[in-house]
């Protein structure tokens, strides 16, 4: 057996260490350290919360067969409110989700969800009991829709910009032991009046503008988690993405870039950081590990990015290091 190059080993390395956080890293309950956190599948990964009248869950991943989802069970009747962001989602009562959706969801015991062999992500933030009451007489638009509805899911809204807003600043924030709940209760109180506001509009299907902002965002986030991919292009972002190429590129073209120019940046910035913390790699083994063509192809892509090459920024990283030893 031939030995492995240092490129080959480090990309082995980083996938396999990718492949251990990933799972979890990129969800919006990580920051939970008291949650349960449970591998359903190789690729599909649960976390599960509870503290007092409140439960939150999220699965995120790709399940290789159809598989039920049952949710959690409380004391009484829990209100739930779902963001189901990736994938195909099945209910009981026939109705389903494709993603980019909000919904409420009132349940007793024994409700089971179905998710379909697609990539998945869903979060579901529950309530139950006395903070439930007083969410009901705060949201009195709410309890009539379920007091309405012979089933129990309500109708469904699309998640905007809005609701990852807030979701982004409750996974960056400091949940301590008396400041969690502050923080969950905050949470679902906007998060419910955003879906009731949206509910309250006329209908109309979704905004050709907002659909592709979505799109977008959703694209570079994924390209940021996997640009060390080798296989990374369009099809499979757009996949990811629950949309067509076509729409892929048109996300990106109404930010005055395109896909394939965004994933070179991203490269270029990781490119950067092995530079400066990495001295031992080569100009060329950074070069092939991040996917260009050689050193030179490198080089002019991050001259062109940064208006210095890959030397003179090693150069001057080594200089600044030397004059503060000396300080």
């Amino acid at each position: 057996m031939q030995d492995k190059n240092p490129v080959q080993l480090w990309r082995e390395t980083h996938r396999t260490h990718a492949a251990q956080r990933d799972g979890f890293r990129s969800m919006h309950l990580t920051g939970l350290h008291q949650a349960t956190r449970q591998q359903l599948e190789e690729q599909l990964h649960y976390i599960q919360f509870e503290l007092q009248d409140f439960f939150l869950c999220e699965l995120k991943g790709r399940p290789q067969e159809i598989r039920g989802l049952p949710l959690p069970t409380g004391e009484g009747n829990i209100l739930w409110l779902g963001l189901h962001f990736q994938g195909t989602l099945h209910f009981p009562t026939g109705s389903n989700s494709t993603g980019n959706s909000i919904f409420s969801l009132s349940t007793e015991t024994d409700y089971h969800l179905t998710i379909s062999t697609e990539r998945q992500w869903l979060l579901l933030l529950g309530i139950q009991g006395a903070p439930q009451q007083q969410l009901l007489a705060e949201l009195p638009q709410l309890r009539d829709l379920h007091k309405r509805r012979s089933d129990s899911l309500q109708k469904l809204a699309g998640i905007t910009h809005i609701e990852r807003q807030l979701l982004d600043q409750f996974a960056k924030a400091s949940l301590g032991p008396f400041s969690t709940l502050h923080h969950i209760g905050l949470l679902m109180s906007k998060l419910y009046a955003g879906y009731l506001h949206q509910l309250s509009r006329p209908s109309a299907p979704q905004g050709r503008e907002e659909s592709l902002i979505q799109i977008y965002h959703q694209a570079v986030t994924y390209i940021t988690e996997n640009y060390m991919d080798a296989d990374l292009n369009r099809d499979k972002i757009a996949d990811i993405c629950c949309c067509s190429p076509r729409q892929l590129n048109r996300a990106f073209a109404e930010h005055n870039n395109s896909l394939k120019s965004s994933i070179l940046l991203i490269r270029l910035h990781r490119g950067k950081e092995l530079l400066l913390r990495q001295p031992e790699l080569s100009i060329e083994q950074i070069a092939l590990t991040l996917y260009f063509f050689d050193a030179k192809h490198f080089s002019k892509q991050y001259k062109i990015c940064f208006h210095r090459s890959p030397r003179e920024e090693r150069k001057i990283a080594a200089k600044a290091a030397l004059l503060t030893s000396d300080s």
